[in-house]
């Protein structure tokens, strides 16, 4: 039998990567359901972040719904990635795919946008012999951030990767390899700068500005690009 997770709790876990990283607490109200996310008193970043993810893009991380239906949540900054990046089919795809809605943060109205998985797999996995994401450049975040992990424990969050819980009980073949400036800087960073974005869109004030300096700190020698990345998101 198929069960759906409902729109609630996927914005739920949207906002709950926001609330981790929130300077205050964050107050989310939507269609008469209502969450207030309290963020850590401290954030600890593990040395098991600075490791490099070998994604085998087996799409399993992106499937196996025939048991249970996900929803994608976009922002306005999403929305605009989306129209700016990717090609002219996939938008017009997209733009079929997607629902506009209201979603109050901390007293104000902004809008966000959804669309719900109806198929076994996601309606935008290609598979080629390599499984392929149509919105790769522009993924939700929740798509986004595994084998990124904000890991509460108590009032605490660790900085972490880990493979991705959902899909490795599906048996996710990722495996973890030393670290990769390249990765690093290509793609770990670009994560916490959508996180930043994504804040900003709802007026949330955050730490993300504090924690990529911090993982820059760790992640020696500093490069030119490093810090260009750290000065955009000022």
């Amino acid at each position: 039998m198929t069960s759906v997770y409902s729109l609630w709790q996927s914005i739920v876990k949207e906002f709950e990567y926001i609330g981790k990283l929130a300077v205050n607490p964050v107050e989310i109200e939507f269609h008469e359901r209502e969450l207030t996310l309290t963020p850590p008193k401290e954030i600890k970043i593990s040395e098991l972040f600075f490791r490099s993810a070998v994604c085998k893009q087996c799409g399993r991380c992106c499937g196996k719904f025939d048991k249970v239906k996900y929803w994608c949540i976009f922002s306005e900054s999403d929305l605009k990635n989306i129209e700016f990046k990717l090609p002219a089919n996939t938008r017009v795809k997209w733009r079929k795919e997607i629902t506009e809605d209201v979603i109050k943060v901390d007293g104000r109205e902004y809008p966000i946008y959804y669309f719900k998985h109806d198929k076994e797999h996601c309606q935008f996995l290609k598979d080629n012999k390599v499984t392929v994401c149509e919105l790769h450049q522009c993924k939700p975040l929740h798509c986004r951030f595994p084998p990124i992990k904000l890991k509460q424990i108590k009032d605490r969050v660790y900085v972490t990767k880990e493979a991705y819980g959902r899909n490795y009980r599906f048996g996710c073949p990722i495996k973890f390899k030393p670290f990769d400036r390249q990765e690093f800087e290509n793609w770990d960073l670009a994560v916490f700068a959508q996180l930043k974005n994504i804040s900003m869109d709802y007026n949330i004030n955050n730490r993300v500005l504090w924690l990529v300096g911090e993982l820059i700190k760790r992640a020696k020698p500093h490069t030119e690009k490093q810090l260009k990345i750290l000065e955009c998101m000022r």
